[in-house]
């Protein structure tokens, strides 16, 4: 992680916790975190602010991107074995032993001990799976482009309402004034 993305997590977490943290705090901070992949970093600060009520150490911030990274790959595993990953071989696999090599890859992102070969194939999958729409996204993204369509509709009703107050209020204007002036000749 860069001091870039160092420094936007701790402003998060000086928001979070109304706390100003020294120049001196940030340094050693950052020279004990910096090991962090930046998403994983900005992912458990902002876990850490939802379920902390005081500022956390090092090693909570230690802690939760642990968690964070292992749900991560915990989460492309399920994919992958949707995907039939763990049936691979020479010839299909049983499902039993399908489910042992899942279990194994479970056991080795738990203790932290993932292996080449499954982290290149995590990787492969993870470009994978990023450049295809799956069916729930491309739900998604036909209801956000629906709901944008609905929210500009609604900004030009906003807009024509808006021009018509306008007319009413400066007919209202004019014949407020015109009254004022009847009053006057009178």
């Amino acid at each position: 992680m860069d001091k870039l993305d160092f420094v936007e997590g701790i402003k998060i977490l000086s928001s979070c916790y109304q706390k100003v943290i020294s120049n001196d705090d940030i340094s050693i901070w950052y020279e004990m975190l910096q090991d962090i992949e930046p998403e994983v970093f900005k992912k458990a600060i902002i876990e850490l602010c939802k379920e902390r009520t005081y500022m956390p150490t090092i090693h909570d911030i230690l802690d939760k991107t642990k968690t964070v990274k292992n749900n991560y790959y915990l989460s492309i595993l399920v994919e992958m074995k949707k995907d039939g990953y763990f049936k691979l071989g020479v010839v299909p696999l049983s499902p039993e032993q399908e489910e042992r090599n899942y279990d194994k890859s479970i056991r080795w992102i738990e203790r932290g001990i993932i292996p080449g070969f499954l982290l290149e194939d995590m990787q492969k999958y993870i470009n994978k799976s990023s450049n295809k729409l799956k069916g729930n996204d491309k739900k998604y993204l036909e209801y956000c482009i629906d709901h944008v369509q609905f929210v500009v509709e609604y900004i030009q009703k906003i807009k024509c309402v808006k021009e018509y107050i306008r007319k009413i209020l400066k007919k209202a204007n004019l014949e407020i004034l015109m009254l004022g002036l009847i009053k006057e000749i009178k």
